[in-house]
């Protein structure tokens, strides 16, 4: 049975030809004046040759002005270009369409000129007026997108083919559907598996935590001095010191071998307060502190603690101004604000300035901080021994591209990677430097690129430089278990890395590995 498609405006009803094309409600005989967009009609469907009254509207057709002229002579089921639905179904489906009769504003800015002839308010009344009682009328808000629900659809109504390819046969089509809906609920079950491992391990490791803190405070700190060589005690130093506790460990494993007392503390605070007011007062590298208020916003940026403001700006400001006037050999450098921030996180001022004054005194960082650099060799010359031994493709790699240890090293050992890791992961490798030496920063050094082999070995120097300036956003905390089980497999006693560092040639200058 063939049928002739009626355009009913409720209060004309026009036939439509095979010449015309069916857009917005509007019959046009030329398609190239189509909108951009696809748009949305009202039709009736009549009987040819018999009773040609008026139907309701039973079909709303979707037809794309790129793939689907919208040919109203044949049938709307056997056309790729459009979508027939029932009325009840476009109540359903147009979520935030344009009233079904018109384009949206979006369309119509993009055409040449108004397909839609204007219609006065009083033919509107008239039209509706005239309009059947029955007859259901589908009107949505005005939206900029008008098939905003093609973006809505549930995984069964998404095509599985573009439009602009042949139709697929019902049992392909039913075929592919349930692979997909396979693949999603696959997915789907993978992710919910995986934020629930996830949160099972965060717990553990809170629970840890908290279990560790009382075992600190309850049995290790009322008798440090007998418990820090025991075994229990470094295993739980290895997993991490409870934050709340390394305001009383610290200090402690730290020591005050310089005898540094509050009140050369506070001397010093007010020495670099008199600097201030008299800055020709000049001694030794004293001038070096004009740089630190370039540094500190520099400093553990997402803390903003340390920024212009922050809570422990001016702590942080004092502190390596009063370190600056205690040694004038060393003065300020950069990356020592990190050094001070870290320790200010957990301590008091003037312990944290104590710490800092007997940390920057231990051999390997004294060295850099003096920037003395036939001593940094030795150092440097004991990493490239200790690559070359444990990763030799990696170091073979690193040669070959020309890359050497200044452009990592250095500034890993001056901020005692607090600046190059995550926080936490920066606190637990304190923790551990603290308790094992400056061998232990080396032995950290070679386990990072035991982590990052892969990624290593896959880059040149510009994506080696990339690799190691993401690592303080994107590693947490599978990354944190897996760098200390890497640091637990380097072998190195702090004996075997002082005759490494006594062996070492003295060189002017670095050299590739």
């Amino acid at each position: 049975m063939e049928w002739e498609y009626v355009m009913d405006d409720g209060v004309h009803k026009t036939a439509l030809s095979n010449e015309h094309q069916l857009v917005a409600g509007v019959a046009v005989s030329d398609p190239s004046s189509r909108p951009a967009a696809s748009a949305i009609v009202v039709i009736d469907a009549v009987e040819p040759n018999k009773d040609s009254s008026p139907r309701t509207p039973s079909k709303l057709r979707l037809a794309s002005p790129k793939n689907s002229p919208g040919t109203p002579g044949k049938s709307s089921s056997g056309s790729s270009g459009g979508e027939s639905l029932s009325i009840g179904e476009s109540k359903d489906r147009l979520s935030s369409s344009t009233e079904v009769r018109s384009l949206s504003s979006s369309s119509s800015s993009t055409s040449s000129g108004s397909l839609t002839p204007p219609v006065s308010k009083g033919a509107a009344a008239a039209s509706a007026h005239k309009r059947n009682a029955s007859e259901p009328i589908v009107t949505q808000k005005p939206s900029t997108n008008p098939f905003s629900w093609l973006f809505n659809k549930s995984p069964t109504q998404v095509s599985t083919r573009p439009t602009t390819l042949p139709p697929k046969s019902a049992e392909e089509e039913a075929k592919h559907r349930k692979e997909y809906e396979a693949m999603m609920a696959s997915f789907a079950q993978k992710m919910e598996e995986e934020t629930k491992r996830k949160e099972e391990i965060k717990r553990k490791r809170e629970q840890r935590i908290l279990e560790n803190k009382k075992v600190w405070q309850s049995e290790i700190l009322p008798q440090y001095e007998k418990k820090k060589k025991d075994k229990k005690t470094r295993e739980l130093w290895w997993q991490g010191i409870p934050p709340l506790v390394r305001a009383k460990v610290w200090p402690i494993a730290i020591s005050n071998d310089l005898h540094i007392t509050p009140e050369l503390y506070k001397i010093m605070v007010q020495h670099a307060k008199n600097r201030r007011n008299d800055p020709l007062d000049e001694l030794g590298r004293m001038k070096t502190v004009e740089l630190i208020p370039t540094d500190l916003p520099r400093t553990f940026p997402a803390l903003a603690f340390y920024q212009p403001g922050g809570p422990s700006h001016d702590t942080l400001k004092e502190t390596l101004e009063a370190f600056a006037q205690y040694r004038p050999d060393i003065g300020y450098v950069q990356g020592m604000s990190y050094l001070a921030a870290i320790l200010l996180l957990y301590l008091d001022p003037f312990p944290a300035f104590c710490a800092l004054c007997n940390l920057l005194n231990r051999p390997c960082q004294l060295a850099f901080y003096r920037l003395e650099a036939r001593v940094i060799s030795r150092y440097t010359h004991v990493f490239r021994t200790l690559l070359r031994e444990n990763l030799p493709d990696v170091s073979d790699h690193l040669n070959s591209i020309g890359m050497s240890t200044e452009m990592f090293l250095l500034d890993w050992i001056l901020t005692i990677y607090a600046k190059s890791l995550p926080l936490d992961i920066s606190s637990r490798i304190w923790d551990v430097y603290i308790l094992e030496g400056d061998s232990f920063l080396f032995r950290t050094a070679v386990a990072i690129f035991r982590v990052l082999r892969k990624q290593i070995l896959d880059v040149d120097l510009g994506g080696i430089r990339k690799v190691f300036g993401s690592l303080c956003d994107c590693w947490g905390w599978e990354e944190e278990e897996e760098l200390f089980h890497q640091i637990h497999n380097v072998k190195l006693t702090p004996e075997r890395f002082d005759q490494l560092i006594a062996a070492a040639p003295v060189d002017d200058g670095d050299h590739p590995f």
